[in-house]
This record gives C-alpha cells, structure tokens and sequence, in this order.
C-alpha cells in the first residue's frame, strides 16, 4: 500500500511540474478579431500566455485588420491592402510582446507573391521568410520576451509585392517558478521517504 501511495505522489509530482505549456496564437480566429481588429495595440490571452501586438507603419500609422483573407495592417493612406503586412504606404510590421519569457516555436504565413519577404525579428536573432507556409525560426531554442514580423522589400527587385498574411504562432511558455519548486520539493520528499524505507 505504502508503494502504491509513493508511486501516485511521484505520478503527480511530474503533472504538477511540467516543463512548459504551449500555446498557438490564431490570428485568423474570432478571439483575435474581437482582441485586435481595427486596433493600434491590443491584447490577446491564449491558455495563460498573454501577448501584447502593436501595429507598426514606417511613415504612416495604421490599425490592425482581420479580414476572411488574411491579417496584416490597414495604413491610414489610400490604396493599401488592408490584411496584409506590405510596403504599399510605408512598410508595415507587427511587434508581439509577452507576459512571460517564450520559445517561438512556429511562424505561419499565407498570400505570398512574387517578390514579397517577411522579416522575422528578436533579440535572439533573425530569419528572412520567402513564402506561403510555418516557418521554425532559427532562435527558437531561445527564450524571448518579444518578437517582430514585418515586410520588407526585396533588394535584387525595386517592386514592393503585394504582401503577406501574418497567420499564426505557437510559443513555448516556461512554467512558473514556484510550479517547478514545487515540484522539486515533492521530489526530493520522495527520495528522502524511498531510502527510509529501503
């Protein structure tokens, strides 16, 4: 019986304790629309990860947008694409910081074309995208606290493109301190009460 209760307290010892949670950022889904649609800065909580976005426009400004094809940003001057990050009225970019420290495990991009490149940036480092689809970043192994994604023009072509859709993300969140304390405590109690009994 005493085994049995060892063995259980060990089993929930690991469940407590985990060794991070994740946590995937649908920017194309009804949370993110009612968080960051037609917004400067907003805010987007997904399962206990909470991110703060800023829409970034070099010599303009401009709101983000959620469209049923795409996110990206709205420039406050004509003809911009209004869900895509492009160049059309200044390039565009969107900053994501968070709550606490991540690993960016996966960037999805849509709506490439041509010429179009998305500049992926941290201070871990940085990665140039070319096309519609997920892309590990190479610093995913790094934890961040913030990351940029914007487009840039292509320097061997003097055409913008028509830009890109900013998808989604999935994170990595370390779990908290006192979690993985705790979980240690129970561990180390564990083996004090195992050599007792042996």
């Amino acid at each position: 019986m005493k085994q049995l209760f060892w063995l259980v307290s060990v089993a929930l010892g690991f469940v407590v304790a985990p060794s991070g949670w994740g946590a995937i950022f649908d920017l194309r889904g009804t949370d993110a629309l009612a968080a960051l649609d037609n917004e400067s800065t907003g805010v987007l909580t997904v399962d206990g990860v909470t991110a703060t976005f800023n829409a970034i426009v070099e010599s303009s400004s401009g709101n983000m947008n959620q469209t049923g094809s795409g996110f990206g940003i709205n420039a406050a001057l004509p003809g911009d694409e209004t869900a895509l990050l492009d160049g059309d009225a200044g390039l565009e970019s969107i900053s994501v910081s968070f709550s606490v420290p991540v690993q960016l495990v996966a960037v999805t991009v849509s709506s490439f074309g041509g010429d179009d490149r998305g500049a992926l940036m941290s201070t871990a480092g940085s990665d140039l995208i070319a096309s519609t689809g997920t892309t590990v970043p190479s610093f995913g192994a790094s934890f961040i606290s913030s990351f940029s994604l914007g487009f840039v023009a292509n320097p061997s072509n003097s055409t913008l493109g028509n830009g890109f859709s900013f998808d989604s993300f999935e994170v990595q969140a370390i779990p908290e301190p006192g979690v993985a304390t705790l979980g240690g405590m129970g561990a180390l109690a564990l083996l004090r009460r195992w050599r007792v009994d042996v």
